[in-house]
């Protein structure tokens, strides 16, 4: 398979009932600072700036980038970064 296959065969959790369960399991709160890997449409990046101190979003795909973006415009305690996960070079401390 290549590259360009792999990219188009992502697949988006976007029901509301099914990130609700998800977020419920997570032990977040305003002291987290949190990294997402894939943003994709953003739909967990949106719930994320809503319960987290601050939310790094890392997207391949530069449409979903925008995506990701418009979604999350009311917030200003994210950003989101156009790269290839596997090129991120995450900090070594752990306070942003």
């Amino acid at each position: 398979m290549n590259k360009k296959e792999i990219k188009f065969s992502q697949n988006f959790i976007t029901s509301k009932r099914h990130i609700n369960k998800i977020m419920s399991n997570l032990e977040l709160n305003r002291n987290d600072n949190v990294f997402e890997i894939g943003s994709g449409k953003g739909h967990f990046t949106l719930e994320l700036v809503q319960k987290c101190n601050y939310v790094t979003a890392i997207e391949i795909d530069s449409n979903l980038c925008i995506q990701t973006q418009n979604k999350v415009t009311n917030y200003d305690n994210f950003r989101i970064i156009n790269k290839d996960i596997l090129q991120f070079k995450f900090p070594n401390n752990r306070t942003l």
